[in-house]
Parts: C-alpha cells; sequence; structure tokens
C-alpha cells in the first residue's frame, strides 16, 4: 500500500492537486489532524470524520488512517478523480471566501454615527524648543540613570503651627518655602546627596553649597530655577527669592545662571491635589524630591494629624539606599521639629 500512495506522490502535477485539496480550509474546525493526514485524505478522497480517531483529545493520526485504509481495502484516487475533486474545492472556497468579503465592507461615511468618527480625529501640536529640549533630556535620564526611589510621609502639624506663628507677626511664607528650607538643611547634613554625577570620570561630586532647582511650569514648558545657598538663607528670604524667579521664569526672564547647573531638584505638586507622585531625576544631579499634598493622617497615638508624602527619586550609581535612608530620616526629623533649623 505504502509503494501506491509514493506512486500517486511521485508527479508533480499529483503533489500539487493534493496539496490544494489538503488546505486546512477543507477540514472541519473541529477536527484536530496533522498535514500528513490532510494528504492522505485527500488522495484517498476521504472525509476525516469518517475515520475513528484513536489519538489524544481526538485527534486523527496517521496511523488511524492507514488502518482504516487497509481495513477498507481502498486505493489512491486516479488523476481525473484528483481533477474533479480539486475544480470542486476551489469553487466552494471560494463561494465561502465571499460572504465575509460581502458583510466586511466599511459602511459609506455619512453612515457613521458620531460615537465611530469621534476617536478618529486628531491634529498635531507643535513642540517648542524647551519642550523638546526637556522630552530629550527626560528621555536620557529614564534611560541612562538607574532610578531608585524612596517615600516618607512626615507630619506637618509643627511646620503649620510656625507658620501660622510667622504670619502673625508678618511674616507671609508657604509651606513650600518651608519644604525648601528643610532640605536645605538636610541637604547639609547629609552632604552625600548633595551633588552631580560625572560622567566623563564615572563619580559623583559633592557640591560645597546647597543649591536648590525647584519646578516652575511656564507656557513653553516646565524650567528649574535655582535657590542658590538655600541652607543659609531663612525661610522669609527663600519665600522672596522663589517669588521672584517663579515670576520671571513664566516672563522668560530668567538668565542662563538663573537655571543651569543646581545639585538639587524638588518638585512639589500638592497644590494641584496630587497627594502622591514620583519625580524624574534631573541630569546631572543625582536626586530630586517630590513633594504631594497635605492629607489626614492617623499620629501613633491614634490622633488626627496632618502629612505630605515625601518621595526620593536618586541615582543609585552614587547613593546607596542608606544614604537614601539617612537623608530622608534627617528630613523628617527636621520637619517635625522645624526649630533644629528652619528659623
Amino acid at each position: 500500500m505504502k509503494l501506491c500512495i509514493d506512486m500517486v506522490l511521485r508527479s508533480s502535477s499529483s503533489i500539487s492537486l493534493v496539496r490544494r485539496l489538503s488546505s486546512p480550509s477543507s477540514v472541519p474546525s473541529h477536527v484536530r489532524i496533522g498535514p500528513s493526514v490532510r494528504n492522505l485524505l485527500a488522495l484517498y478522497g476521504l472525509e476525516a470524520t469518517v475515520v475513528p480517531a484513536s489519538g489524544p483529545k481526538n485527534v486523527l493520526l496517521k496511523t488511524d488512517l492507514l488502518k482504516y485504509i487497509d481495513q477498507k481495502c481502498l486505493k489512491p484516487l486516479g488523476m481525473d478523480k484528483l481533477l474533479q475533486s480539486a475544480s470542486t474545492h476551489d469553487r466552494q472556497s471560494s463561494s465561502v471566501s465571499s460572504k465575509p468579503q460581502q458583510q466586511q465592507q466599511p459602511q459609506p461615511v455619512s453612515q457613521l454615527t458620531s460615537r465611530q468618527t469621534r476617536g478618529t480625529k486628531f491634529f498635531d501640536v507643535e513642540v517648542t524648543g524647551m519642550r523638546r529640549t526637556i522630552a530629550k533630556r527626560l528621555t536620557s535620564s529614564k534611560t541612562n540613570i538607574p532610578h531608585a526611589y524612596m517615600t516618607s510621609t512626615c507630619c506637618v502639624d509643627s511646620l503649620q503651627r510656625l507658620r501660622s506663628t510667622m504670619k502673625q507677626e508678618g511674616q507671609s511664607v508657604s509651606l513650600n518655602d518651608m519644604i525648601i528650607k528643610t532640605t536645605a538643611v538636610s541637604l547639609r547634613k547629609v552632604s552625600q546627596v548633595n551633588g552631580i554625577w560625572d560622567e566623563s570620570r564615572s563619580c559623583m561630586q559633592i557640591h560645597p553649597t546647597v543649591d536648590i532647582s525647584i519646578a516652575v511650569a511656564t507656557d513653553s514648558g516646565l524650567i528649574t530655577p535655582i535657590i542658590k545657598s538655600a541652607d543659609i538663607l531663612s525661610v522669609v528670604e527663600i519665600n522672596q527669592r522663589v517669588k521672584d524667579l517663579a515670576e520671571r521664569a513664566r516672563m522668560n526672564k530668567l538668565k542662563p545662571e538663573e537655571f543651569q547647573g543646581g545639585s538639587f531638584s524638588i518638585s512639589n505638586l500638592g497644590m494641584f491635589g496630587i497627594s502622591h507622585f514620583t519625580a524624574v531625576i534631573n541630569p546631572p544631579q543625582a536626586a530630586i524630591l517630590a513633594v504631594g499634598g497635605i492629607k489626614v493622617a492617623v499620629s501613633v497615638d491614634e490622633k488626627p494629624t496632618q502629612a505630605i508624602d515625601l518621595t526620593l527619586s536618586f541615582d543609585s550609581r552614587c547613593i546607596d539606599e542608606e544614604t537614601a535612608a539617612k537623608f530622608m530620616s534627617c528630613l523628617a526629623e527636621i520637619i517635625s521639629n522645624p526649630t533644629m533649623g528652619v528659623v
């Protein structure tokens, strides 16, 4: 029997006809068979459903088909029969394939509902030179800097009381000003966080002064003016410099030295109702602090308190987890007891 099969398949025309008849579309979808079984079914003009299957999950095996052919003493179809079967198979395939095409014809634009067309309209927004620079720097930062993160929830009740006291004395400052001051004092105490990464030498450079970059949103993009020597400035002086730099930043009147450089960055989104977020490091700086908004929390003695989430993003090439934790612990301690360095 095998010799007979080989003789029929030896002809190139027979092979082409058998392949046309044994396409996957010629077998019901619920019948599981392999390509060799398909070829034999086409060669003998058999339906897969009439042959008993013994394979796992009702798979029709080649041995099942050979056994069936042997029991029934079947012979391969001749060339005429193969041509007739191939012609019938082609007509059936073309009629079946034409139906989905008729069903899938696109609707005219006039018949589309507003819901279907609503998401298809878009327009380009011209990107400013500043936004291109920001995109380039942020992409470089997230691609080349191994970011690590550390979050601390700090009680700000003491800061708020101090702020109220200063306001009564005629010194109006914001919570953001106080966060800048407490961060500057913490950077002076934990100087390993106050620096930049030197790519050419593959080392960290510790800054001799605490120069804090603050993120300011403008119409053309985000810019980071610098509060220089923030650790030796009073909160009132920081408040005045923040207002001046932010106003001139929005008017695009900053000098290059007023926004280029810095040893550490702070991004505060608490005024927008954001409770927690992570910021992207501003290269070549080694860290940035993300400040969330005030939220109500429960203290250790089960009393309501005001708290904020502070998240440090740091470059793990030059700041390890122990140093980052030391800095965050120092910052939380000064925030809870602002007389240690704020005033």
